[in-house]
This record gives structure tokens, C-alpha cells and sequence, in this order.
């Protein structure tokens, strides 16, 4: 896990100062989806979408996660 572990732990304490930054959610959701933790990172791309509907990337990416779900 390494790096990627590390990154989820700075995202971790970012979402503790501001819950509502849809930036954080979002890159919380890409380490998941390199980690292979699809689900999770399903529901960081619906709380980035939930707080700015216009992030069309994270959109992309929750259905990349639920594609990768569909394969297991």
C-alpha cells in the first residue's frame, strides 16, 4: 500500500477540516479505485458529485468503479 496509504491518510485528515471539498472526494476516489476498493471509491465519487454536481470527471470515474465491481 505504501504511498497510496499515506495519500488516504492526508485525504482523511483534509476531510476532517472540510467535509464539504469535492476535490478531496474526488482524489480519495482515485487512490480507492488503485487500491481495487471499488465500492468505496463509489461512494467518495457520490459525495464529490453530491457537493458539485459539474464534476463531470467524477462521473467517469464512479462508472469506471462500477464497471471494475461488475468484473469481480
Amino acid at each position: 500500500m505504501g504511498k497510496y496509504g499515506e495519500a488516504i491518510e492526508c485525504y482523511d485528515k483534509a476531510l476532517e477540516i472540510d467535509p464539504d471539498e469535492a476535490g478531496v472526494w474526488y482524489n480519495t476516489g482515485i487512490i480507492l479505485i488503485l487500491l481495487g476498493r471499488y465500492e468505496e471509491a463509489v461512494e467518495c465519487y457520490d459525495k464529490a458529485l453530491e457537493i458539485n454536481p459539474e464534476l463531470e470527471i467524477a462521473l467517469k470515474n464512479k462508472a469506471e468503479a462500477l464497471e471494475k465491481l461488475g468484473e469481480k
